[in-house]
């Protein structure tokens, strides 16, 4: 019987030690990005067609599995962001939606925000907030994140841009263009503007200004003040469209005519391309107030008519791909010399709305500017226009006028792919580009890839734009 009671008395201290070893607190995981390295997730938020909301998630892994308290009526992640209106450092609060357990995975809570979150971004769950299965409240702990977002990024996404001097953009008030057609002032003015820029080399502006005397190119574009605009696209996201309008063949073999310059008040056009079937060439003709404009204005429309060197009829499509092109190039034009957008003149006004209406749109590459409707965005143009546009395409996109071409619709000269790489920062990977609804969203989604966070902020000064917050439920 001894045998017995020995045994007896050992499963009773065994048991009396495990009932007074308290289960480890509730926390995050570590390891599944990295050793060490907390189990934390950012989630974007996107919609139905992949393009990224003014929303995200987080994903935590515990260390066992949990249920959830009641959600604090307060809770919210803290961010970096930035001070739209004087460019400073910032935070913001971004509230918490909801809290949200894992069905198939008890070790996982989901945390819903209404906000984008930067990298750094940390959100306090207070205790309670996180139990053990049994419902046993648990120690909080602090949830830092690691994001691509940027402190840029979380402000845009919640604002949309109003004019505080709606003159800028108004037609009232403009004069006619008078620059100067004499090859050697041309000469000193395209100097002057090359200078202006920041980082400028005496080499650079030599070589540019080497080619506004070579012969081959005033024989191509014989107008001094157009030759000198065409070639202060160097440097731009326009400057394909030198070698492309000076080429004697391209891709298609239908190269340019030389440029002319005739009045086109009949046709309300600045600029205008036409294919010649007799000679198998293009034909660029310039308006001849439009050629006695400011040169970086002359700049962005042959950037503009560039594009249109297909051999199709012409679509909407094609023309906001295009319009959105030289709104680029006007913006890095505003970005060396920002007084640029005060000049009186129809174009640059026209110019103006159109920064404006890029500023408030965007899908594909949300927060950033871009082409196609934007989120929490009713009127791109609001307080600058009479009218109203729900996106600079819907500004632009006028299938009554323009015509259109569907998703199957031709391919586009090698001007855009070239564009698109100079935007976009790399080549269009699926080829030749089409003057389709694909290719605008592929614009869309790079409208603002080159820019810092310092030039974004520049344009809306140079344009008087002030932040408004967008509204509430989008």
């Amino acid at each position: 019987m001894r045998p017995v009671n020995v045994v007896l008395v050992v499963i009773v201290v065994a048991l009396a030690a495990g009932c007074g070893r308290a289960a480890p607190p509730i926390g995050l995981a570590t390891g599944c990005d990295g050793a060490g390295r907390p189990c934390v997730r950012y989630l974007p938020g996107i919609d139905s067609d992949g393009a990224p909301l003014d929303r995200s998630s987080l994903l935590l892994t515990l260390t066992a599995p949990a249920s959830l308290g009641p959600k604090p009526a307060n809770l919210a992640a803290v961010t970096a962001a930035i001070d739209l209106e004087t460019g400073a450092p910032a935070l913001k609060l971004v509230p918490v939606r909801a809290l949200r357990a894992d069905p198939q995975d008890r070790r996982q809570v989901y945390i819903d925000l209404a906000g984008m979150l930067a990298g750094g971004a940390a959100i306090d769950l207070p205790e309670a907030v996180i139990r053990s299965e049994s419902g046993k409240p648990q120690p909080g702990f602090t949830v830092k994140v690691e994001s691509p977002v940027t402190p840029l990024a979380v402000s845009l996404a919640g604002v949309m841009w109003t004019p505080s001097d709606t003159s800028l953009f108004r037609f009232e008030g403009t004069v006619k263009p008078g620059g100067s057609r004499d090859e050697a002032k041309v000469r000193v003015e395209l100097e002057g503007r090359l200078r202006i820029r920041p980082g400028s080399s005496d080499a650079a502006v030599t070589a540019v200004l080497a080619r506004y005397d070579a012969g081959d190119v005033k024989l191509k574009v014989p107008e001094h003040r157009v030759r000198a605009g065409l070639l202060l696209l160097t440097g731009t996201s326009g400057e394909p469209a030198i070698d492309f309008i000076l080429a004697s063949t391209n891709r298609r073999n239908v190269p340019f005519q030389p440029l002319e310059v005739k009045d086109l008040s009949s046709q309300g056009a600045f600029a205008a391309v036409f294919y010649q079937p007799f000679t198998g060439k293009l034909q660029m003709v310039i308006d001849d107030k439009m050629a006695a404009e400011t040169l970086d204005n002359i700049a962005v429309v042959l950037a503009h008519e560039a594009l249109h060197s297909g051999l199709g009829s012409g679509s909407a499509t094609e023309e906001t791909l295009a319009m959105a092109v030289n709104t680029r190039v006007y913006e890095e034009l505003i970005l060396f010399d920002p007084a640029i957008v005060l000049t009186p003149s129809t174009f640059t006004r026209q110019s103006n709305a159109l920064v404006l209406a890029l500023r408030n749109s965007g899908r594909f590459g949300f927060p950033a500017a871009g082409i196609l409707p934007r989120p929490g965005v009713d009127d791109a143009v609001h307080g600058a226009l009479d009218e109203t546009a729900r996106s600079f395409r819907d500004l632009l996109f006028k299938p009554d006028f323009y015509g259109d071409i569907p998703k199957s619709g031709a391919t586009g000269s090698e001007i855009l792919e070239s564009y698109y790489g100079r935007i976009a920062g790399t080549a269009a990977t699926q080829g030749k580009l089409r003057l389709d609804q694909d290719t605008l969203r592929l614009f869309d989604a790079v409208m603002d890839r080159g820019l810092t966070p310092e030039q974004v902020l520049k344009l809306h000064a140079a344009l008087r734009l002030r932040p408004t917050a967008v509204a509430e439920g989008r």
